[in-house]
């Protein structure tokens, strides 16, 4: 690899990160200088270039207005990312931890809608989780109460519910989020829960 072909690749990792939020503005600039070795202004140059949609995607970041969101490829703090399942609606899984099977309702490129009954509930009270392939993690919305629309679950629901997802407009919570192992993986083998 040529030394202008590495400090390009360093370059975009870089200019991604700041138009993710990772790094602010200042950051970005000095770490430009400091491993490609430009001046200040051909990495003011550089930092304001427009940005291919698909490079997000290279560098498993997201644009998100200034706020890191999304934890990015190099300062993810959880799971990697998990080969989704060829999941399809009506489909039933169980998770390692939990005894219960749970539905499929949605199916998105990087993201899956999935339902079970709450216990001790009246029928037709529901669970959701969503599955992001991306991160490696299920667990519910962002949205203060952690709920979605009127708590249905139906397949229209779980489907608006994922183009939110995939439009960029909800995430999975951080803070009340499990790693997706699912029960009948070859490492799960011999796992009780």
């Amino acid at each position: 690899m040529h030394m202008t072909e590495l400090n390009g690749q360093i370059a975009d990792s870089i200019r991604v990160h700041h138009a993710s939020g990772h790094f602010d503005h200042g950051e970005a600039r000095d770490r430009l200088v400091a491993q490609t070795g430009c001046d200040e202004a051909k990495a003011d140059e550089i930092l304001a270039a427009d940005i291919p949609a698909g490079m997000y995607d290279e560098y498993k970041t997201w644009p998100r207005g200034g706020v890191p969101r999304w934890p990015c490829a190099d300062c993810r703090r959880i799971a990697a990312a998990v080969t989704p399942r060829p999941l399809k609606v009506g489909d039933r899984v169980k998770f390692i931890g939990d005894r219960r099977w749970w539905t499929v309702r949605a199916v998105s490129e990087h993201f899956a809608a999935l339902v079970r009954q709450v216990e001790f509930r009246p029928a037709g009270t529901l669970y959701y989780t969503v599955l992001d392939w991306r991160n490696g993690v299920r667990g519910p919305c962002n949205l203060s109460g952690q709920g979605y629309g009127d708590g249905s679950y139906s397949e229209a629901e779980c489907a608006r519910l994922l183009a939110e997802f995939e439009a960029g407009d909800l995430e999975v919570s951080h803070r009340n989020n499990v790693a997706i192992k699912f029960a009948d993986e070859p490492a799960a083998q011999g796992s009780t829960g």
